[in-house]
């Protein structure tokens, strides 16, 4: 509709600053220019050596492949240093040994290599043993599993802990002798301002304690907290308590 002014105010435009300069026709990159951009910052001999690193890789994974040499988890030998004949001779020659665990070592006056050791064979008894030949008294020690021999008990071969040392070394020896009274807690206190409480009712109160340090960002519940928590689970539920006051009895 035309304003008195004669214009029509429907098809009004404002001119903001950024409409005075014209837009730019963007042209698209060509095929030349996309090859310069690849090549462009790239060294001299880089598409050789990338070209050399390719064959060498797929040399070795063919030599690979010739002499069957596989990645495996049991690691294995390739299969062109096994000795299969020498394998089954030691196996008909050597008995299993059974796995024991060397408790005390009793060690003799006169010589120190002829020292006596107390072993411990699971669910079966104890045996005081000697060494076998081919075991030196320095590699033994108490408490450390062993390898027995199953028909004269003799210590064959020294065995690896169990347990990896490095998770040894992440388990805690001893309890930590830190209690709650430590913490400067009136547990007596709490008891007493927690009437009739049920079990599930107590553990409310200890879970609202923490999420009041939480909020604190505090890592230990102090007394405070304990008050609070009080305060609003306790005493904020007895509004919904259907039990009267006079009928309580415990």
């Amino acid at each position: 509709m035309p304003s008195a002014t004669g214009s029509n105010w429907e098809k009004y435009q404002k001119n903001y600053a950024d409409d005075e300069e014209p837009e730019k026709k963007i042209a698209p990159l060509t095929d030349d220019d996309i090859a310069v951009l690849k090549t462009y910052g790239a060294a001299p001999y880089a598409n050789a050596l990338r070209k050399l690193e390719k064959d060498i890789k797929d040399k070795q994974a063919s030599v690979n492949e010739k002499i069957g040499v596989k990645e495996s988890d049991t690691g294995l030998a390739p299969p062109h240093l096994w000795d299969v004949a020498a394998d089954r001779q030691r196996m008909a020659e050597e008995q299993p040994l059974q796995v024991a665990r060397c408790t005390k070592i009793i060690q003799d006056e006169k010589d120190a290599d002829k020292g006596k050791y107390v072993i411990n064979v699971k669910q079966i008894a104890k045996f005081v043993v000697n060494l076998g030949e081919r075991v030196s008294p320095t590699d033994i020690e108490e408490g450390m599993r062993v390898g027995v021999d199953r028909n004269k008990y003799q210590i064959m071969l020294p065995l690896p802990p169990k347990i990896d040392p490095s998770v040894t070394m992440m388990t805690v020896e001893d309890k930590p002798d830190v209690t709650y009274g430590d913490r400067d807690i009136r547990w007596e206190l709490i008891s007493r301002l927690c009437p009739n409480a049920t079990g599930a009712e107590l553990r409310s109160v200890a879970t609202e304690a923490g999420m009041f340090a939480i909020r604190a960002r505090r890592k230990v519940a102090t007394e405070k907290d304990f008050l609070a928590s009080v305060e609003k689970v306790i005493k904020g539920n007895l509004k919904f308590n259907s039990t009267a006051t006079y009928m309580q009895y415990n």
